[in-house]
């Protein structure tokens, strides 16, 4: 939440960026404490996409070029493969993000699901971005501008919980996120114009699993509470563990229980086991090539071949067929329910068949699981029309959870995200990883 703080002409400070670097968006939260008598902070959330083209690839034309940000990115970083070798990259590179129209080639530097986000030129180009965004939002918030902000910055990002390791190194993958992140010594971009020296103190890159912040997001929340000196304070408190009003719960986990975190994201699923409260077990840490967009590349495949011949081509037009269960035919609209319920199911049937030879290979059962919890945007329900009404349909998480339900998983308990709302959802790893920066106890490197 921000407050209305009064600003003087330069902003100080030590800044905290949260940064998700997703497979299709960016997500980052930014905030800066005030240091007025009132107390709070300016803060403020941004989606952005994550796609870049050299500059000269390009051919620009209308306002694209104005609606675009074109950035420098100079120096050295650190990419660290799967097997923990790193090589210092050199890069020297003329960028534009944002919106690319014509082109000679395709766009250049997109993640890809087989990319490690630390040994990724994308996740470099992403930082540069997400920090030119955060001094944007302080900017816009405070009334500064943003040459007169001079901040030092906390850094807390995100990685699947499966690249954590390398090597023999438990911790391999986050040092080598952390060391990626403490590279980024300055971001230079042209438009808007935004050139400024990024200060990083040693131990203030903060790496935390994805799919975990989501399962924090639904236990936890922020509040601002008051104080008698007229100051805000910022707390963390539970969800009420019996309902309010029809409102959200939380789950008490307690020693010897086992919960499942299955973040199904766009392209890839990433099951990601917990003991106790928050203990990994790094037996049961798994990712699959198969996310959200697998339905709609489906039902594509199915259309196709059906009697309405109709070809979707994109993936935007993929998942909005998947979303409303609905295709424009010439001109009028039909309901495609079956379609969209089949790819689903088809979707969750190659889920669950890498979740259980996931679990066969770790020494556990699925009847040993206590709780299941499902986020990421791959796990969002739709909508169709059934006998002239529109109804929710189910997700791809509830269909997986059914499935399992027959192979051990009966008992086990489902956690809920604290709403449904495809923003929330998205977010919900985002607003874990807040959560957390406001610990004092989380180790940074």
């Amino acid at each position: 939440m921000s407050v209305s703080i009064p600003v003087s002409q330069t902003l100080t400070g030590v800044a905290t960026l949260c940064f998700d670097v997703g497979a299709s968006q960016n997500r980052i939260h930014v905030s800066l404490p005030s240091t007025s008598a009132e107390g709070g902070a300016y803060e403020k959330e941004v989606i952005f996409g994550n796609t870049y083209q050299r500059d000269n690839d390009l051919v620009m034309d209308g306002d694209t070029a104005a609606s675009s940000q074109r950035f420098k990115v100079q120096g050295t970083y650190p990419l660290t493969d799967s097997k923990g070798v790193t090589k210092d990259v050199a890069l020297d590179e003329s960028l534009l993000a944002g919106a690319i129209v014509k082109t000679f080639a395709q766009p250049t530097y997109r993640p890809t699901a087989l990319e490690r986000k630390y040994s990724s030129r994308n996740t470099v180009f992403s930082l540069h971005l997400a920090f030119a965004h955060a001094y944007m939002a302080l900017s816009e918030l405070s009334g500064v501008p943003v040459e007169n902000i001079q901040v030092s910055w906390r850094v807390f990002v995100l990685i699947p919980p499966q690249h954590s390791k390398v090597g023999d190194d438990v911790e391999g993958g986050k040092k080598a996120m952390a060391a990626l992140v403490h590279s980024v010594k300055n971001i230079h971009f042209e438009s808007p114009q935004i050139v400024k020296d990024i200060a990083i103190a040693p131990g203030n890159v903060a790496v935390l699993s994805e799919g975990f912040m989501a399962l924090i997001a639904s236990q936890y929340f922020e509040k601002q509470v008051p104080q008698s000196d007229g100051t805000v304070k910022t707390v963390i408190e539970s969800y009420p563990s019996t309902s309010v009003d029809g409102g959200h719960t939380s789950t008490e986990l307690h020693p010897g229980d086992v919960t499942l975190i299955v973040d199904i994201g766009q392209g890839t699923t990433d099951f990601f086991g917990i003991a106790g409260v928050s203990t990994p077990i790094d037996n049961l840490i798994g990712t699959a090539d198969v996310g959200g967009n697998n339905v709609g590349a489906v039902l594509a495949q199915m259309l196709v071949s059906s009697k309405y011949g109709i070809d979707l081509k994109t993936v935007e037009k993929q998942n909005e067929a998947v979303q409303t269960s609905r295709i424009r035919v010439g001109g009028s609209l039909k309901g495609i329910t079956g379609f969209v319920d089949r790819a689903r199911q088809q979707v969750a049937e190659t889920l669950r068949e890498k979740l259980i030879r996931l679990f066969e290979s770790s020494g556990f059962s699925l009847s040993d699981v206590t709780h299941v919890f499902f986020t990421g945007g791959g796990s969002l329900r739709g909508t169709a029309i059934r006998e002239g009404r529109e109804v929710v349909t189910d997700s791809l998480g509830t269909l997986l959870f059914e499935m399992l339900q027959q192979y051990g998983l009966s008992d086990a308990q489902r956690i809920e995200n604290v709403s449904n709302d495809p923003q929330d959802v998205r977010l919900a790893n985002l607003r874990g990883l807040r959560l957390m920066s406001l610990h004092p106890s989380v180790k940074g490197y």
